[in-house]
């Protein structure tokens, strides 16, 4: 999968043209940083560099100031006829205040633009795709599938790219068909574990989809060497799936609710349980099971128990269901900001980024775990992301009866507003993404962050996975490529 990985990441990254944006670029970087005599400095370098610097005010400037006027808006003799360097500036001002006034002027130019000219497909594919926020190895499927070399011819000139861009193409076609055995095994274990536990039958109303709990696992965990962690992470997010179900669409009892979470309260197989209905004991004792076997597993491997914590994070995944379920059953209605702090916790990134810590086992220590108990800006920013995507998406990932109020719902109902009011609702949430995502940046890139890189890379890509599981049209593309459910497994 490597030349794969690889070449997504080569021709999905807008290559770096010397024009007068980016001269304005390479003039600021190399002042800044580089003494006078390094005149041959590489502007590809100085970008790369860009990227992996802070553009706040804890690190004294923006390097991308230099390219606003007194206004703050992009210099408009910098932009007026330079399509690529204004995608230069996109993709690597993802971090940067740039990022969205560079957004509206490709924007802008794409309106003006001749329909499928390479121009446009260019601009439209990386406003789409922007690098920072895709995965390199869900990239491949562009690059294997529908590239034909627009976007590349239209940012190199170069006479001979067809011949070695076709040789390459072809070692990626076949490197990614090697890496697809193993995913169907991965798939295919995962169906095993569901049919061992009998979930079709006893959990029937619940979205029993393995294809689909292995897709974040796959996302969140990259590279061959992890798919025995990749199966692993896939059966905790099963759970999430399943007791979202249980507390949404089941037409269980607020009784028999409470009773379910004091079990999970109580981690314990009691006499008390068999008071539950049967779709509760199953998923419960499986739980309980699933649970237990992963700690002893992380132990073995890692010397970690990571029992305690995740049951403290079961706990509190539950509570929160609880939460929602008392909110509905009392008709309360939540402030945006009380539903979304309780829709951190219900979203199960916690329990799931929990999970790929222990998994890696890069970098666990007293510190970290201390760390990763309290929920940390890096997975509260990620859940965020995933909640609000939730929330506004038009998917097809509902829970069965979809009763539960949304942030959107709660927004419009504190605010007064009506289904006529939907862009400013959509332009609100768009705002609130697009500050978890610079919280998320900045833990990411953090030197003084408890965990490892591998760890920061899990929570970015989760949430690099999210418009690609919750897009109705992207997911069922996604399905399709890599053969669909039905041949992965024999349902």
């Amino acid at each position: 999968m490597v030349v794969s990985i690889v070449f997504a990441t080569t021709f999905n990254t807008t290559p770096i043209p010397t024009t007068k944006i980016t001269v304005y670029f390479k003039e600021s970087f190399i002042n800044r940083h580089h003494s006078s005599n390094t005149k041959e400095y590489r502007l590809e370098h100085g970008v790369r560099k860009i990227r992996g610097i802070m553009t706040s005010k804890t690190r004294g400037y923006d390097i991308f100031n230099n390219l606003k006027d007194k206004d703050g808006q992009l210099k408009q003799e910098l932009y007026k006829e330079d399509v690529k360097g204004l995608l230069s500036v996109c993709e690597c001002s993802i971090l940067g205040e740039t990022n969205d006034i560079s957004e509206q002027l490709l924007r802008t130019f794409l309106n003006n633009m001749e329909e499928q000219s390479k121009a446009s497909i260019t601009i439209d594919n990386t406003l789409r795709y922007p690098y920072h926020k895709n995965l390199s190895i869900l990239m491949v499927q562009n690059v294997l599938d529908e590239f034909d070399h627009v976007s590349f011819k239209f940012l190199h000139k170069s006479n001979n790219v067809k011949e070695w861009l076709n040789e390459v193409q072809e070692l990626a076609r076949v490197d990614f068909g090697n890496a697809r055995m193993t995913y169907r095994y991965e798939v295919q274990q995962i169906s095993i574990w569901k049919n061992k536990h009998n979930f079709d039958k006893e959990l029937s109303f619940a979205r029993i989809d393995p294809f689909k709990w292995w897709m974040w696992s796959y996302g969140i965990l990259q590279g061959p060497n992890m798919s025995e962690d990749r199966i692993e992470l896939a059966k905790a997010i099963s759970f999430i799936y399943m007791i979202d179900d249980i507390f949404d669409g089941n037409g269980t009892s607020y009784d028999e609710l409470l009773l379910f979470t004091e079990a999970i309260n109580g981690w314990e197989y009691t006499d008390s349980i068999n008071q539950l209905p049967n779709c509760m004991k199953v998923c419960f004792k499986a739980l309980l099971e699933t649970t237990n076997d992963f700690s002893s597993k992380i132990l073995t491997k890692h010397g970690w128990n990571p029992e305690q914590c995740l049951r403290k994070l079961w706990t509190e995944q539950c509570n929160a269901y609880l939460i929602e379920s008392k909110w509905r059953v009392s008709k309360y209605s939540p402030s945006p900001k009380e539903y979304l702090n309780n829709g951190i916790v219900s979203s199960g990134t916690h329990v799931v980024l929990a999970h790929a810590y222990f998994l890696m086992g890069q970098g666990i220590n007293n510190k970290s775990l201390q760390h990763l108990n309290s929920l940390p800006p890096i997975i509260s920013s990620t859940a965020t992301i995933l909640r609000l995507w939730n929330d506004a998406g038009i998917h097809t990932d509902k829970t069965p009866e979809g009763n539960d109020g949304s942030y959107v719902d709660w927004y419009m109902k504190e605010h007064n507003l009506s289904l006529s009011d939907s862009d400013r609702v959509r332009r609100h949430v768009n705002r609130v993404i697009s500050g978890a995502w610079k919280c998320l940046n900045k833990e990411y890139m953090s030197p003084t962050s408890p965990f490892s890189k591998e760890f920061k890379v899990a929570c970015l890509n989760l949430a690099r996975m999210v418009p690609i599981m919750y897009s109705q049209d992207e997911s069922h593309h996604l399905r399709l490529f890599f053969g669909g459910t039905l041949d992965f497994v024999d349902r």
